[in-house]
């Protein structure tokens, strides 16, 4: 599915996308609150949206996306390492430069008002492994009504027009921090905006290679992958007719490729 969007408008549809699978999760009371279905659901409404897009960034300037998704088929302790999701990012530009780097995020629903899944253990082994990574936090009550919310972007209705039930803070902070409940809220932001306006220009992505490599599947010396692959081919161009940088090669061996309608 090819889409041609301004910048808002490709902003807008990530958090529409998301908000519309846990506001689907709440109407059924609930059932299905687990991180790992929250997640995939998730993945599966991005991938229905932004198979193909093309942004228009500014006057000069087009960013094309081409996505895939993958879940991993093993049953490992993938996420103490690294966490949930791995957004593998090769990003190419018009000067011939490119680069590859991987996101990496653990996700944790809320419970009774707490983040009780949130161990610091395992906090502490992401961050070693991977000192950029982030929390994923799922609230069934919208964020951007809460009161330790703070972000700028939710005070501006061009931002958003979809509730917030999803939201990110660095795991390094919440380390520091080290109270995981709704205070969180006041480090957070969206993930459309972490993924809009950092992942796709190449910011707070880990670049080591044995991370890249357990990121695709490639297990090495114990470094297993995480549970998740968004794939994501990123072209800075002034061409309409440039193509897509090549994707990521990732281990289907351990991967099986998201492929819902």
């Amino acid at each position: 599915m090819a889409n041609n969007l301004t910048f808002p408008e490709f902003f807008k549809k990530i958090e529409h996308a998301i908000s519309e699978v846990i506001m689907d999760i709440i109407q059924d009371n609930l059932n299905n609150w687990d991180e790992d279905y929250i997640t995939l659901d998730i993945l599966k409404a991005i991938r229905r949206n932004f198979r193909e897009v093309t942004i228009q960034y500014s006057k000069k300037k087009l960013i094309k996306i081409k996505t895939n998704f993958f879940k991993f088929n093993r049953k490992l302790k993938a996420e103490e390492k690294y966490g949930d999701i791995a957004i593998i990012v090769n990003l190419d530009y018009d000067d011939g430069e490119s680069i590859e780097g991987v996101g990496l995020i653990e996700a944790k629903r809320i419970n009774a008002g707490t983040f009780s899944a949130i161990k610091v253990n395992q906090l502490d082994t992401i961050y070693k492994n991977a000192p950029h990574a982030y929390l994923m936090l799922y609230d069934h009550e919208r964020i951007d009504k809460d009161e330790n919310f703070k972000n700028y972007l939710c005070t501006k209705s061009s931002c958003f027009n979809s509730p917030l039930y999803a939201s990110l803070v660095p795991i390094n902070l919440a380390r520091k921090f080290h109270k995981f409940n709704r205070k969180l809220y006041r480090f957070s932001t969206a993930f459309s905006y972490q993924f809009a306006y950092r992942y796709i220009h190449g910011l707070d992505l880990e670049f080591s290679d044995d991370i890249i490599q357990a990121a695709k599947g490639y297990q090495q010396n114990e470094r297993y992958p995480p549970q998740h692959i968004i794939q994501i081919s990123v072209k800075h161009t002034k061409s309409e007719d440039a193509p897509y940088s090549a994707p990521s090669e990732i281990n289907t061996e351990n991967f099986t490729e998201i492929t819902n309608p």
